[in-house]
């Protein structure tokens, strides 16, 4: 009788011998996009929950005159290119950009000489 072993004893002797065969090229590439794909998640997640404690964004003042000033330079610089070159200087200096009346004045000027 202590020669029959019972079906748990013979499972559990047989599973000892059970080898995983070695990781080959396909399952370490699965496993390497697998890390990359969750740190990614990891990543976005993290940005979308810190989100709100980022500083808000400075915003430029618009110039004096808003969008006209800039449509009349872009009209004067397509017309006159020779003045819009000599206010190019006054553009970037504080308080002297000029007005958008100003620059009417200039391409009426550049009109009249024109016609």
């Amino acid at each position: 009788m202590a020669d029959t072993a019972t079906p748990v004893e013979v499972m559990l002797s047989s599973l000892h011998d059970i080898r995983l065969p070695e990781m080959g090229w396909v399952e370490m590439t699965a496993d390497v996009l697998v890390v990359i794909g969750l740190g990614i998640m990891g990543a976005w997640g993290l940005m979308h929950i810190l989100a709100p404690f980022r500083s808000p964004k400075i915003q430029q003042p618009d110039p004096p005159g808003g969008n006209d000033i800039i449509v009349l330079l872009h009209q004067l610089r397509r017309v006159a290119p020779d003045r819009m070159h000599a206010l190019h200087d006054r553009l970037y200096l504080r308080g002297q950009t000029p007005t958008a009346d100003e620059l009417r004045s200039i391409l009426r000027e550049c009109e009249a000489r024109d016609v």
